[in-house]
Formats: C-alpha cells, structure tokens, sequence
C-alpha cells in the first residue's frame, strides 16, 4: 500500500512539473507576438495624437496595422520574418480610452481576432 501510494505521488510530480515545464516553453515561444500586440497598441495611441482623432463617449473604432504603418506609427509588420496583420480597437468608455490589439500570423493568432 505504501508503495502504491509513493508510486501515485511520484506520477503526479512527474505530471505536474511536465505541464509546468511546457507551459513555460509556450509562453516564451510566444512572448515576441505579445510584446508585438503592445507595440500596436502604443503605436495606435500614437496614430491618434499625430492624427488629432477624438472618439466619442461609448464609441469604438478599429485602427488596421496597414494605417499604422502608413501613418509611419508602427515600423514593421513583421516578427521573426512572420509576417502579420491585424488592428486594434479603441474604445471611449467615458473616462479614458480602452486598447485592444489583434494580430493574426501564420504561427500565432490572438484570441478573439476576427
């Protein structure tokens, strides 16, 4: 019994530190898109000032990555010779503007891109 019980602790290490281990290894293999979905949204409050852009209390608009390289905003659509698209949605909740960036690559999507 006691070698039964040893034996189920040592699986569930094992399986917890896999699952620990490749969780890591994820979020580093990725880190570069995420880092990229920041730089859009700096990128997009840039393009706003430079533009003199006001948005409307409760109004959304979308800021594609083609108007930010265009605007001179962002400087690349690439990383890692992935080349991406995507936008970013800006809200006026009232107080302040809400950011949201979307890029869609051939090695990495963002949850909810549409």
């Amino acid at each position: 019994m006691k070698k039964m019980i040893i034996a189920w602790i040592l699986i569930a290490i094992l399986l917890f530190g896999t699952i620990y281990f490749i969780g890591i290894r994820v979020n580093k293999e990725y880190k570069d898109y995420r880092d990229y979905e920041a730089d859009l949204i700096e990128s997009a409050t840039v393009f706003l000032n430079i533009n003199e852009r006001k948005i409307n209390a409760g109004e959304k608009k979308k800021i594609t990555v083609a108007e930010l390289l265009k605007s001179g905003a962002l400087s690349t659509n690439k990383i890692n010779d992935d080349e991406c698209d995507g936008y970013v949605t800006v809200k006026n909740n009232g107080v302040n503007y809400d950011y949201k960036a979307y890029i869609k690559c051939k090695k990495y999507t963002s949850v909810d891109y549409k």
